[in-house]
């Protein structure tokens, strides 16, 4: 990520006079107030397609965007944000609450909020912001009223999958190609979807959904547990809170079963690992049982019926180009 701002190099009297002007003014328009006499804070971004990451770390602070700030901004932004440190407390109409390491939320910067940002001698208040253009958050989840400061369930599967995607993003995103942040920005927005809708059981947006949700949510628990050789297929199925039965009539959609899905997952999976130069150190024996065959046998079998040679062939074949150097 790049670094937008940092008050480490200057002067300790200078800091809170520039957060003001250069930040609050004119980055993101919003009053703030502080509450430690040695401020700090810094701010790094990087593009991610429509969307953008940005990483805010700074002492304690109140933040405060009223209808004059909302007025004077052009930017049409929904943020998802994740508390990385240190703790937040934020309002905005009738809706508060805490933020603690770990939390995710939603903050529509069309409302007027208020946060406080709580740390301590040892611990800065540290978020990861997910800048999302409010007609790709709303096109997935209506509208954000109901949502604005409500957290999502850390302990679900997709609140987890969300997270550790945040976290993982900024060291990765300088390295996408425009497609791949726009499959990174879906994956995101897809995550948020089904975070959100698995808190809410009974409203009509999460019945309208329920297929989907329980279609993405079996296949983000087939991807997370595929490299694991001892799991059935009825167990991939438990793990995503899914019966079998209905796993597999989730899948008759694409034209798959449940077990086929599976294999042929790992089968991708691993002619990924064979195309890539980056692994030739790698042995076909050890991408076979890292991706959860239990025998180079058949590997090497399942792998020729699919792709018309064996991993070995495959390999030796892959164009010059695309070896490594």
């Amino acid at each position: 990520m790049q670094k937008l701002f940092s008050t480490d190099d200057l002067d300790p009297h200078d800091r809170l006079a520039y957060w003001m002007d250069v930040f609050c003014k004119n980055f993101t328009n919003i009053e703030c107030q502080v509450d430690t006499p040695h401020f700090s804070a810094s701010i790094s971004a990087a593009p991610l397609a429509e969307s953008s990451l940005l990483i805010l770390d700074s002492s304690g602070l109140a933040a405060r965007r009223g209808p004059r700030q909302i007025s004077q901004s052009t930017d049409d932004k929904v943020v998802v944000c994740m508390q990385l440190g240190g703790t937040i407390l934020g309002a905005s109409d009738d809706n508060e609450g805490a933020l603690h390491p770990g939390d995710i939320w939603v903050v529509d910067l069309a409302r007027p909020t208020t946060h406080w940002h709580r740390t301590t001698a040892s611990q800065s208040c540290k978020a990861l912001i997910w800048n999302v253009p409010r007609r790709l958050f709303e096109g997935k989840l209506g509208p954000i009223a109901a949502l604005t400061h409500r957290k999502l369930r850390a302990d679900s599967l997709p609140g987890r999958l969300l997270g550790h995607m945040l976290k993982g993003l900024p060291g990765q995103s300088e390295g996408f190609d425009h497609g791949s942040a726009q499959q990174a920005e879906s994956l995101l927005a897809d995550l948020l979807t089904v975070a959100y809708l698995g808190d809410d059981a009974s409203s009509a947006v999460t019945k309208s959904y329920a297929p989907l949700a329980a279609r993405f949510r079996l296949k983000s628990t087939i991807e997370m547990y595929l490299f694991d050789s001892r799991l059935k297929p009825s167990d991939f199925a438990e793990k995503a809170g899914i019966g079998t039965r209905h796993a597999n009539t989730i899948l008759a959609a694409d034209g798959t079963s449940l077990e086929r899905y599976i294999f042929e997952r790992r089968l991708e999976r691993s002619r990924a690992v064979l195309d890539n130069p980056a692994f030739d150190f790698r042995q076909v024996s050890e991408i076979a049982y890292s991706h959860g065959f239990a025998s180079l046998s058949h590997f090497s079998r399942k792998f020729k019926e699919a792709f018309g040679m064996t991993p070995s062939e495959y390999r030796a074949r892959r164009p010059q180009s695309h070896r490594a150097a």
